[in-house]
């Protein structure tokens, strides 16, 4: 009986270290970013008036090697803000 506590702790140990290995290892790759999304404007100043006839955006949309993302199209909405 005491054989078979002994074996169990020792399991029981290499199963936390286990699971420690792994956390760390999760933690330290941080976030991944699959898809990265650019909007930029055409203005320097980035402040847009009433007279402002047009303004032009620009979009890009990154996909890291390996990910498969099913877009079709891509939509912008603006709001008037007064």
């Amino acid at each position: 009986m005491v054989s078979c506590m002994k074996g169990l702790s020792r399991n029981n140990l290499a199963s936390g270290i286990i699971t420690s290995v792994i956390l760390i290892l999760l933690i330290s790759m941080g976030p991944v970013n699959a898809v990265n999304v650019t909007i930029s404007v055409d203005k320097e100043s980035k402040k847009y008036n009433a007279a402002d006839e047009s303004v032009t955006f620009t979009v890009s949309v990154d996909v890291e090697d390996g990910e498969r993302i099913p877009v079709s199209n891509l939509t912008l909405k603006t709001a008037t803000v007064h």
